[in-house]
């Protein structure tokens, strides 16, 4: 009888410890993202934000040159003006709103290893580790998509300003 308990205690042992397989995937899935979605961070161009800045100080002194001081401005003309603040709005914030992206996803990475090390010290047990999972791509989801309105609302802006670059060199103000 001890030598059947002797030989299954390996057994029951190698049966109750998970190799976690599953999990090491998806985790190897989400830092394989995390890192795609750096790359794409990094073709965000701080400079180029502050160059357009500097484009948009530019736009609004050459409309305040074409204001009369002794006037008020029309409402179209305060439209025009409001369009280009919105400009400004956007590219003020974007250093900002990469640096909190890029500190979000060293953090994130940095969790995921820490949950890898947990893993092999088997702290968790498989339903902890799902729900931990589906938090930590909810997370990511929710940076990509950050990602992807920044970068979206960048091109927009870059658009509208050329736009109303154009439109200034043909406007009356009145």
């Amino acid at each position: 009888m001890k030598k059947i308990v002797i030989l299954l205690l390996p057994l029951i042992f190698a049966c109750s410890s998970t190799d976690y397989s599953l999990q090491k995937k998806q985790i190897d899935e989400l830092q394989q993202a995390y890192s795609y979605l750096e790359i794409e961070l990094s073709k965000i161009d701080i400079k180029e934000s502050n160059k357009t800045l500097k484009t948009y100080n530019s736009k609004i002194e050459d409309i305040s040159k074409k204001l009369d001081p002794n006037k008020i401005p029309s409402l179209e003309t305060m439209d025009f003006i409001n369009e280009f603040r919105s400009i400004k709005k956007t590219f003020k914030k974007v250093p900002s709103k990469k640096i909190f992206l890029n500190n979000s996803i060293k953090a994130n990475k940095k969790q995921l290893e820490v949950l890898l090390t947990d893993m092999n010290k088997s702290i968790f047990d498989e339903k902890e580790l799902e729900t931990i999972l589906i938090q930590e791509e909810l997370a990511i989801s929710e940076l990509q998509k950050k990602q992807i309105d920044l970068s979206t609302t960048i091109s927009k802006q870059l658009i509208k300003l050329d736009s109303l670059s154009t439109l200034l060199k043909t406007q009356s103000f009145r």
